[in-house]
Formats: structure tokens, C-alpha cells, sequence
């Protein structure tokens, strides 16, 4: 081959070349603007940090943050950009763990020129040499500020949840228990572990225990409804219970919330509330009896009807006191089986009304069986089989008119609320019995003064006692 030849093909061989390394060159260049067209338009903040702590790169995102040039950061050392204080307790100590080979990630709150405070979620990434070497630090960051609120905003929603006294409970689709507050659970006799993944129907009882389908939940948004409910020892409470159903964009049902609030408090006033409202107007039907009769059984037998009907109890009754012979006579009664009640009469302090009259005391005997040996109970209470006793004496203007007794076969528990209402019964019976017996005085006082002016006037005083 000639040298010319030689030339030529040398030549070929070196144009070839230039033209491949040209092709590589333009292959790395393009693939450096892609790069920095990733880097610069990612909205994360991302930068690159050699072994002394300066910037080598930083990202458009980073600059913006900044509010400063690419040129103003370059070659500037981390210090200079974020001030030495938070370098040297913050920054360096995750940088020098990342130069040290480890990825490194933190979430710490910084100030921007141009953004003001934000949380950033940091992670620092090794960047090794060809050898292997750590020589900088990729630096990415994410604003997780809206995220850090959003967490703190449900943090603090849980806490509020969790020690509020109100019982939430959520359940899925399906049914099953995916979260309930430590209230809900105690009102039930559980614990939260218990009910997590159980059927949220257990908190009802058998009878009205059933699953509602996604189906079902579809037609509801929300409802509201009292009824009972059933601890984890059977026992029943009343509650009131408000649901919503939870769904999706699309309409599709995926849960359900529902608040339990105990009203055992609030249906026991309700309860009493009506007993005195009850109270009240057996208190008026007495005062009109009072009013429209002068005959002492027919106010005394709606009296001791009210109690015996009002107060569930077995057996009531009323003595009055003979204002001659000092005797507590019986006049009337309700629920005796025994005849024998209708001949008793007791001295001051004989026998348990002569008790409460002379004592002139209400005298409450819970259990008569453990009050009395059996030998010594007295018979008509022993025949009866009476157990319970509230025995309360008739006081009018100081002086004892009578009794008012109780009788019940079993205990009874007794509150505040019960016994102002004996002490109200008492008092309107005993002023009925005064009435009587004032309006049997005036009768005696006219048949006399009618006498004195004409004997044969004499007439027989009708009596209004038994």
C-alpha cells in the first residue's frame, strides 16, 4: 500500500473518531439539559454540598426560596447561607454523618427570605467519587408545612377524641370497629384493644343486633336515636346515639361515625321530674277532696288510695288520736287482708304507731324481720307478712292528730325525694282530720246554743267520725 493510501485511511479513521467523541458530546450535553431541566423545574429544593460545606449547585427552587441569584449561593459555604447558629446545632451534624456514608433524613423548621417559616422533610444523600469516596452531599428537601399542619391539626383532633366524654366510634363499610375513643369503650366495660376489628352491633342487644349492608348505608347520611345499649356484662343503659354515614367523592358509602352519649343521668331526672309532677297532682286531688268533702273516710280512703297506688307499696293506714281517751283508734286502711287491723287501737308509745305518735317522729324500719324476733312482731304485721315500715305522725298546730303507716313484703329503697312527699301527705291529712273534727265542734257548739234558747231543739250531731 502506498504512503498516500496510508494517508487517507488514517485520516478516515481519525475523522471517524472526532465525529463519534462529537456524537458523545452532544449525547452528554443533552443529557445535562435534561437534568437541569428535571432539577430546575422539581418544586423540591435540591442542591449539592461539597466536604468543606459549600454549595456546588443548587436547584431554581432552592434559589427562589432563597431569594437569592444561583450566583450568590455558589462557592458559599452553608454557614454563610443559614447563619452559624443553626449550621452548627442543626445542619453540620447530619451533613457529617452523610459524608460519612449514611443517607440522612430529617424534618426541621426553616426561615426562607421569600417564603417565611417552613418545615422541610431533608434528606442528604452520599455522593461518591470513582474510588468510592464521599466527596459532597446531595441535598433534597420537600415543604411538608401544609402536611406538618395537617398532622398536628389531626393530632390534636385525636387527643380532643380520645379524652372527650363522649363516646365516637368509627366502623367501616362492613361493619367492623376501626376506631373508638377510650370513652366509648370504658361506658361499655372494655377496653380500646377489645373493640378494635369486632362487630359494632355487639354494643346492641341480641334482639336488635343486624348487619347493614353497603346497600343500606347508601340511602342514610345521618340519624339520630335513643334506645339502649349493652355492656360487656349484659347490663343495659340507655343512650343516645347520632351517626353519619361516610363517603366517598363518588357517593360510595366506606363508613360509618357514631357518638354514644350515657343518659342514664338525664332519664333518671326526667324520671323524677315526672314522679314530682305526678306528686303534684295527687297533692291537688287530695287538697280538692279536702276541699269538697267534710266525711273523714272519704278524704283519708283517697289519701291512703294515692299512696298505695302512687308508691307501689302493699298496705297503708290511718289511727287518730281520741282526743278523751288518749288512744290511737284505726279509722281506715288499704290492702289488709286481716279483719283484724279494723279493732286496733294503742296507747301513746304501745305498739309501733303509738311510737310515732308519742315520739312524734317518723319512725322507718327497713326490715321488720331483723327489727323483731317473730314471737314479739306484732300480729297483725306477722300475719300480713309485712317486712317494710315508715310510720310518720299527723302534727297539726303542734299536736298530734294520728299516724299515717306504710307496710310493704319487701324492702324498699327510700330516697329524699320520697320522703318529702310522706311529709307532704301527712301534712294535708292531718289538717283534713282538724278540719273535721273542727267543723264536729261547731256542730256540738250550735246544738247547744240552739238548746239553750229551745230544748226541744235538740237534734242528733251527725258525725264525721268513723
Amino acid at each position: 500500500m502506498s504512503d498516500s493510501s496510508k494517508t487517507k485511511k488514517s485520516h478516515r479513521k481519525s475523522s471517524s473518531r472526532e465525529r463519534d467523541a462529537k456524537r458523545r458530546q452532544k449525547s452528554l450535553e443533552e443529557a445535562r439539559r435534561r437534568y437541569e431541566f428535571i432539577v430546575n423545574t422539581s418544586r423540591e429544593f435540591m442542591s449539592l454540598i461539597n466536604a468543606k460545606y459549600r454549595y456546588v449547585a443548587a436547584n431554581a427552587a432552592y434559589c427562589k426560596a432563597l431569594g437569592m441569584d444561583r450566583d450568590e449561593i455558589i462557592d458559599r459555604s452553608v454557614s454563610e447561607i443559614w447563619g452559624e447558629d443553626l449550621f452548627e446545632n442543626v445542619i453540620r451534624t447530619h451533613l457529617d454523618r452523610c459524608f460519612a456514608g449514611h443517607e440522612v433524613n430529617y424534618v426541621y423548621p426553616f426561615r426562607f427570605a421569600s417564603l417565611g417559616d417552613r418545615v422541610l422533610d431533608v434528606t442528604y444523600y452520599p455522593y461518591r467519587d470513582r474510588a468510592g469516596r464521599v466527596t459532597h452531599a446531595v441535598v433534597v428537601s420537600r415543604d411538608v408545612t401544609a402536611g406538618k399542619k395537617q398532622e398536628e391539626e389531626l393530632l390534636f383532633l385525636k387527643k380532643a377524641v380520645e379524652t372527650m366524654q363522649l363516646g365516637v366510634t368509627i366502623s367501616d363499610a362492613e361493619g367492623k370497629v376501626i376506631y373508638t375513643n377510650p370513652a366509648d369503650a370504658r361506658m361499655h366495660g372494655y377496653s380500646v384493644d377489645e373493640l378494635i376489628g369486632s362487630e359494632v352491633n355487639l354494643f346492641a342487644p341480641a334482639e336488635f343486633r343486624r348487619k347493614r349492608s353497603a346497600k343500606d348505608l347508601s340511602g342514610l347520611s345521618s340519624w339520630t336515636r335513643e334506645g339502649y345499649n349493652v355492656r360487656k356484662n349484659n347490663s343495659l343503659f340507655p343512650v343516645q346515639l347520632m351517626s353519619d354515614v361516610v363517603k366517598k367523592s363518588d357517593g360510595m358509602p366506606i363508613g360509618i361515625v357514631t357518638t354514644c352519649e350515657d343518659i342514664t343521668a338525664r332519664k333518671k331526672a326526667e324520671e323524677q321530674i315526672m314522679t314530682q309532677i305526678r306528686r303534684f297532682g295527687i297533692l291537688r286531688r287530695i287538697d280538692t277532696a279536702i276541699l269538697s268533702s267534710l266525711d273523714l273516710r272519704v278524704i283519708l280512703g283517697t289519701v291512703l288510695d294515692h299512696i298505695v297506688d302512687h308508691l307501689n307499696v302493699h298496705a297503708a293506714a290511718v289511727m287518730t288520736l281520741n282526743p278523751h281517751t288518749l288512744m290511737l283508734e284505726h279509722t281506715i286502711n288499704r290492702g289488709f287482708s286481716s279483719k283484724q287491723v279494723n279493732n286496733l287501737s294503742f296507747r301513746l308509745g304501745q305498739g309501733l304507731a303509738g311510737q310515732v305518735a308519742l315520739g312524734c317522729r317518723s319512725l322507718h324500719i327497713p326490715n321488720l324481720f331483723e327489727h323483731f324476733d317473730v314471737s314479739d312482731m306484732p300480729a297483725h304485721i306477722r300475719e300480713e307478712r309485712f317486712c317494710f315500715y315508715f310510720g310518720v305522725p299527723l302534727i297539726v298546730k303542734g299536736q298530734v292528730k294520728g299516724t299515717l303507716e306504710i307496710f310493704h313484703r319487701e324492702p324498699i329503697s327510700t330516697g329524699e325525694g320520697w320522703v318529702e312527699f310522706m311529709e307532704s301527705l301527712t301534712d294535708q291529712t292531718a289538717i283534713a282530720i282538724d278540719n273535721t273534727a273542727l267543723f264536729q265542734d261547731l256542730q256540738h257548739s250550735n246544738i247547744e246554743i240552739a238548746e239553750a234558747y229551745d230544748p226541744s231543739a235538740s237534734r242528733t250531731l251527725p258525725s264525721a267520725w268513723p
